[in-house]
């Protein structure tokens, strides 16, 4: 333990009893290895001025004072540490097994209200997502095999069906990457509640120490689109006070976007990405707001990890 802990009494008691246990063993220690300079032999105090032999002697006596005291100041602060260390683990442990209780319950029952949802289901969300993002493209928007007008029916799913592909590919990548991580239970595709629907949800293992993680996956096939800013910010933020409403617990939101770089540069992707954090700023919710472009032909060499640390 490398400093004392203020947050928590029973740490504290704990901090406070090793950092005398520590303190007993090493005044003792420290006193007899030392010879505080009064080790003078008595051909060098023949020499000295009788001011300075006094000196040695009153430093001599008041040591050998001292030393009488030291074994008792050790086992005082000895039996103090171990009593500290005790009381505040017992104290320390009682609470400890009821916020895991309090935790396991919070599970069970988020358990209740998690569903995972089937590939149709998956498609059909994907779907009303595909549309909110090509009904706010411009006319004028450059689509494969249409340069202009409405999507059709088969481009439209051309386009569900990439969408697909790459939420697919960016959990796999998750789940690749945190498979050897204990901090989170992946959940992908998941249902909570009353239709509130996830990409994917990191579920922590101890919620009072990290939030869980909810992620966003948006692809934009036709190029980004400026004007779906301001909904990708709406639509998280809604969804984290939905989350927090209906499980009672905090979570942290990470946006993944992926573009095509044969229409966006990498310097359009930085200037979206920076619009994307102006329209969050003011949002309590989205404060945590952790966020990365990728190009879709660079999804396999994603690493999620930095995106989930705490």
């Amino acid at each position: 333990m490398q400093k004392i802990e203020y947050g928590d009494l029973y740490k504290f008691l704990v901090s406070v009893g090793v950092i005398l246990i520590g303190f007993a063993v090493l005044i003792p220690y420290f006193y007899l290895k030392e010879d505080f300079g009064l080790c003078v032999p008595q051909s060098d105090m023949a020499r000295f001025e009788p001011e300075v032999r006094q000196i040695i002697r009153t430093k001599q006596q008041l040591l050998l004072r001292v030393q009488n005291y030291v074994p008792y100041l050790s086992l005082a602060m000895l039996a103090t540490g171990l009593l500290s260390v005790a009381a505040g683990l017992y104290k320390w442990s009682r609470r400890q097994r009821q916020a895991d209780a309090k935790f396991d319950l919070e599970v069970k029952q988020l358990d209740l209200q998690i569903r995972a949802l089937s590939p149709e289901e998956t498609k059909e969300k994907i779907a009303r997502e595909v549309d909110e993002i090509t009904r706010q493209e411009p006319s004028g928007a450059k689509k494969p095999d249409k340069p202009s007008g409405p999507v059709q029916a088969g481009e439209r799913a051309r386009y569900i069906s990439e969408y697909y592909d790459v939420e697919r590919a960016v959990i796999e990548s998750f789940e690749k990457r945190l498979s050897d991580r204990k901090e989170y239970e992946i959940k992908p595709q998941t249902e909570i509640g009353d239709r509130l629907h996830l990409d994917m949800l990191l579920l922590s293992r101890d919620n009072g120490l990290r939030s869980d993680k909810i992620i966003e996956i948006k692809y934009f096939r036709n190029g980004l689109n400026g004007k779906y800013v301001f909904d990708i910010v709406r639509q998280m933020n809604t969804c984290l006070c939905r989350y927090r409403g209906l499980t009672g617990r905090r979570a942290a939101p990470v946006l993944l976007i992926v573009y095509n770089r044969e229409r966006d540069s990498a310097e359009s992707a930085a200037r979206f990405g920076d619009r994307i954090r102006s329209a969050a700023e003011g949002l309590p919710d989205m404060e945590e707001l952790k966020m990365r472009l990728i190009d879709r032909s660079e999804i396999g060499m994603f690493d999620p990890r930095e995106l989930v640390a705490q």
